[in-house]
């Protein structure tokens, strides 16, 4: 960025060029207040760092449903506009310090990155599947969880289901403490959903870590529950599992439903009825969104991606063979 942006910046603010530039480069010698006034001039301004790096912060670099089918996406957009994504954990967020970045998406569901993000960064952030509620700026894509759950549990229900269960990770007392938001709207929309047709809402088996699956969900069984739907990209293979151990058939006895990933589904038999993050979709809308900012758009939204309805045969009417979800 040339000299005079950064006196255009400077004078504006009322503080010197050399404080301007720190607080840019991101430097620690900088009060969170002047940085953040500086960083509102610049994006006032304009002003647009001469880096080529974004940063793509995940809970971890270990594989997961993301990493195929949103990454790839958002390395191959970024790279079309001139810019390189670079991977890192929640360790490696120290580096945004040392090194030049344009901008940030972060893929940190369980940290509360925007939460802290405007009092120490200037560099442009976009969250995935975190509601961002607009801090410092900052914007987020998220996937309508409310709409997959709502539509399972509609479906399910036009099938003559009365009892219907939910299974997976929630927030949730005696549950896994790791849970987060998401999994929380899952569950509360299929209760809401539940609820408005006068059913019950409380078949309930909450996941956590060292449980035993057939245990978990034989309860509800036992209470006469007909159909299922898994909380999670992992929880219909579980099901499918725990429903084969408890020698319960798909969909004839018992019919299953759930959040997948690419994947996952393939390993399942029958194949799986249910629905799928837009991954690609995702990776589309964040890529703009940082690139709009970085460009000195100013626009703070969210973006909501409806997910995937994915046909399958593991659901029926209670006690008939499924035919193909359409």
């Amino acid at each position: 960025m040339m000299a005079s942006s950064l006196k255009d910046i400077a004078g504006m603010t009322g503080y010197s060029v050399s404080t301007v530039s720190r607080a840019l480069s991101n430097a620690v010698n900088v009060r969170p207040a002047v940085r953040r006034k500086i960083a509102a001039a610049a994006r006032e301004l304009g002003y647009r760092t001469s880096s080529s790096r974004i940063f793509l912060i995940c809970e971890s670099l270990v594989p997961s449903i993301y990493y195929d089918h949103a990454v790839a996406p958002l390395a191959q957009i970024l790279r079309s506009a001139g810019y390189t994504l670079e991977l890192t954990d929640r360790h490696g967020v120290e580096l945004i310090e040392d090194r030049s970045v344009a901008g940030v998406i972060s893929m940190m569901v369980f940290d509360g990155l925007e939460r802290y993000w405007g009092k120490q960064y200037t560099i442009p952030l976009v969250c995935i599947n975190t509601s961002a509620a607009h801090f410092d700026g900052i914007c987020s894509v998220m996937n309508d969880d409310g709409d997959g759950i709502r539509r399972m549990t509609e479906y399910l229900i036009g099938l003559g289901h009365r009892k219907i269960g939910i299974f997976g990770w929630f927030l949730w007392p005696g549950s896994c403490s790791g849970a987060n938001q998401y999994y929380e709207t899952r569950l509360n929309v299929f209760q809401q959903v539940m609820r408005a047709h006068g059913l019950r809402d409380d078949f309930i088996a909450a996941r956590s870590e060292g449980d035993e699956l057939a245990a978990l969900i034989k309860p509800l069984l036992d209470q006469g529950v007909t159909a299922f739907i898994g909380n999670g990209e992992d929880a219909g293979l579980e099901l499918l599992y725990a429903l084969r151990v408890l020698g319960r058939r798909v969909p004839e006895e018992v019919s299953v439903m759930s959040w997948m990933s690419p994947q996952f589904r393939c390993f399942a038999w029958p194949v799986l009825s249910g629905v799928m993050q837009n991954f690609s979709e995702i990776a589309a809308n964040a890529a703009k969104l940082l690139l709009d900012q970085i460009a000195g758009v100013r626009e703070v939204r969210d973006v909501i991606i409806p997910p995937h309805w994915i046909s399958g045969n593991s659901a029926a009417a209670p006690g008939k063979k499924a035919d193909t979800v359409s």
